[in-house]
């Protein structure tokens, strides 16, 4: 990555030029550039007909994937639905807070209220909004493991 900066006191405004082969670098030097340097990610960066709309990632309670099209559901209900893959809407997020709980789906864990096992042996997170989503048992370890961190966090804090 290169950097070129100029400092000028005949300059009126800041401006800066992003040059990639790739929309997803673009995504996340914006995220850090307007982001808090905890390392958090604020925004989502979606594709639309026009352009890209930028949607606020603490909005964003869960991902769901059904062929190549994303469901992306919202804290208020809104669902946004895009083409695409998982795996990259999830290098855009904040692998702090966003983790996979199945094949098909991401969830953000600041929306978790409760853990429940099912009956096949799957475990279900139940979400702040009323929404269950199941988890996987392939995935459960990294979700547990995430938590636990994210307690410890707070009991430090």
């Amino acid at each position: 990555m290169k950097f070129e900066v100029k400092v000028h006191k005949d300059y009126i405004e800041t401006e800066i030029i992003i040059k990639t082969n790739s929309q997803i670098k673009v995504n996340k030097i914006l995220n850090k550039l307007e982001g808090d340097f905890k390392g958090e990610y604020i925004f989502l960066n979606i594709p639309t007909g026009s352009g890209y709309e930028r949607i606020p990632t603490r909005e964003i309670t869960y991902i769901e994937i059904y062929g190549s099209d994303l469901e992306i559901h919202l804290l208020s209900g809104e669902i946004i639905k895009i083409k695409g893959r998982l795996y990259q809407i999830l290098e855009d997020l904040n692998p702090g807070v966003f983790i996979q709980i199945t094949k098909s789906s991401v969830v953000n864990t600041d929306y978790i209220r409760k853990i429940e096992s099912t009956f096949s042996g799957n475990m279900s997170a139940i979400l702040r909004t009323g929404k269950s989503v199941v988890i996987s048992r392939r995935y459960w370890k990294n979700l547990k493991e995430l938590l636990f961190e994210k307690i410890e966090e707070e009991e430090n804090e």
